[in-house]
């Protein structure tokens, strides 16, 4: 995979495009598990955005009987605080890097069509390298598995689901832009 060289606040790390980002912000998400605050007795029943502003104030507030039932549920907001921070950091650094002349006519194409910013489109760089190195759509799409499957027999055709043969992290862009 083609790694796109960032810098991240001390140095230069390289950071590939991919679902890596948003696991971790989910998974420290989900530390702070509803579960545990509704077995103590604390229920949010404010807003309906999931990871709003609301809910953050509101995780502040509770006051725990033990402090180290306290000490955890600080150490879980900081942790996705501090994951937060370093995406915002690295989508920033790939917004600049996106902007140099190797990248900038590509990804500008790529965020005409709708549900593609500049996130998505430096992955897409990143992970087909080149589009010229298809000779059609067809070959492209038969790289990313969105082809539909075929079981033939004689003169009997059968088209089936999309094959899912090629690259998932470009596949699962694409379908997520559509």
């Amino acid at each position: 995979m083609d790694r796109l060289e960032v810098e991240a606040g001390d140095g230069t790390e390289g950071v590939a495009c991919g679902p890596e980002g948003g696991a971790k912000v989910r998974t420290e998400r989900s530390k702070v598990d509803h579960r545990n605050l509704l077995r103590r007795g604390w229920q949010w029943q404010e807003g309906k955005r999931a990871w709003g502003q609301g809910l953050r104030l509101w995780l502040r507030s509770p006051r725990f009987e033990h402090p180290e039932d306290q000490l955890v549920l600080d150490d879980y907001l900081l942790a996705i605080e501090q994951v937060e921070t370093r995406l915002a950091a690295l989508d920033a650094q790939i917004e600049r890097v996106s902007q140099q002349e190797r990248y900038a006519p590509v990804v500008g194409a790529l965020r005409c069509f709708r549900g593609i910013d500049t996130l998505t489109a430096m992955c897409l760089v990143a992970e087909l390298h080149d589009f010229m190195r298809f000779d059609s759509a067809r070959g492209l799409m038969a790289f990313l598995g969105l082809v539909p499957s075929e079981h033939s027999s004689g003169g009997k055709e059968s088209r089936g689901e999309i094959t899912k043969a090629g690259n998932r992290h470009v596949r699962r862009l694409m379908i997520e832009a559509a």
